[in-house]
């Protein structure tokens, strides 16, 4: 007689739990870290049955480096034109106080 195959519950896009005994985990480490990185899935490692460890995949970086940040600040005040005098002279009687 077949197995039963159990219908599948889950969404093809929605990446998949799967639960493993931490010995499976020791003895297949590298491929299903493998798979994990290609599935973009979820392993929970278990012992004696209870979750202790959960591995999952994380999205790899863009690799843009330049204009990562564009949008990210803001401009307060022009910081070349400005009169830094009033600044100095705080810090000039702070120096004479402190002598």
């Amino acid at each position: 007689m077949a197995p039963r195959v159990a219908p599948r519950t889950h969404s093809p896009r929605v990446p998949r739990v799967r639960e493993i005994a931490i010995s499976e985990f020791k003895t297949h480490c590298l491929r299903l870290i493998g798979e994990v990185m290609k599935t973009q899935g979820e392993i929970v490692i278990t012992r004696r049955g209870k979750p202790v460890a959960r591995v999952s995949g994380i999205k790899p970086r863009s690799g843009k480096i330049m204009g990562s940040r564009q949008g990210m600040g803001r401009e307060v005040g022009d910081i070349v034109h400005n009169d830094w005098s009033q600044l100095f002279n705080v810090l000039r009687e702070d120096g004479e106080d402190q002598t």
